[in-house]
């Protein structure tokens, strides 16, 4: 059947990425992959580039999507009544949680890193024998801190704590008249935890651009979704 089908093709997505529900049905499954295998246990996060030989060792770009794609393994245990998915799914997450604001959100209190990250206020790539303030793609502030924070779904509330983004969100808005839309949709939602109602006012207008208004993984539904639903959204302040 096409449900078959289909959520034989999700489970095998999910057990690809962390193999570790005790369903008698997915046992074949699991035999295709190896247990966790994106996750580093000892450094407490995931790493993006698989088999791939790179000079620094393994790396990882984007701790927010790692983040989200564990998330949706929780949150599909949970739809489809799989306990040992859905906590296996939240241990992943938690852990993840964790090294993103140890390795990846630098405030000014931290001391993983040199000044230089602390000035920037996120790391861009961290590998396994370095540490970079730019991504793959380019050194802008909202291209390292942009791909660190997409997609926005109700984990991102975990994610970005609000005393994150008062450090944070400074050194973004000088870019705010530069950046691309996609990029600019990204940093009002980062934004929306400190004023929802300045950042409702900034995402409005990028519904006019109907190429690039809005990056691959979000949309203007989804951007109104966020903004209205910060807990101090429409009161003025």
């Amino acid at each position: 059947s096409v449900e078959g089908s289909v959520e034989g093709s999700v489970e095998g997505s999910v057990e690809g990425s962390v193999e570790g529900s005790v369903e008698d049905k997915l046992q074949e499954i699991y035999s295709f992959f190896p247990h966790a295998r994106h996750k580093d246990w000892y450094d407490g996060h995931s790493w993006a580039s698989g088999l791939f030989p790179m000079p620094n060792g393994k790396s990882q770009e984007s701790v927010s999507e790692a983040t989200n794609a564990y998330y949706a393994i929780h949150l599909y245990g949970k739809a489809i009544g799989d306990k040992d998915m859905s906590d296996w799914g939240r241990l992943l997450l938690a852990t993840e949680m964790r090294a993103a604001h140890l390795y990846w959100q630098m405030m000014d209190e931290d001391t993983v890193y040199p000044k230089a990250f602390k000035e920037t206020k996120m790391v861009g790539i961290v590998g396994s024998a370095d540490a970079k303030v730019f991504t793959w793609f380019g050194n802008n502030p909202e291209y390292v801190h942009g791909i660190n924070m997409m997609p926005f779904t109700p984990i991102t509330e975990e994610l970005l704590r609000k005393e994150y983004v008062k450090e944070e969100y400074p050194i973004l808005e000088p870019r705010l008249e530069d950046v691309a839309d996609q990029w600019l949709g990204i940093i009002e939602l980062a934004h929306a935890v400190l004023d929802p109602d300045a950042a409702f006012e900034a995402v409005l207008p990028l519904q006019e651009n109907l190429i690039t208004g809005f990056d691959a993984g979000n949309s203007l539904t989804n951007s109104l979704y966020w903004v209205a639903t910060r807990p101090q959204a429409g009161d003025g302040e």
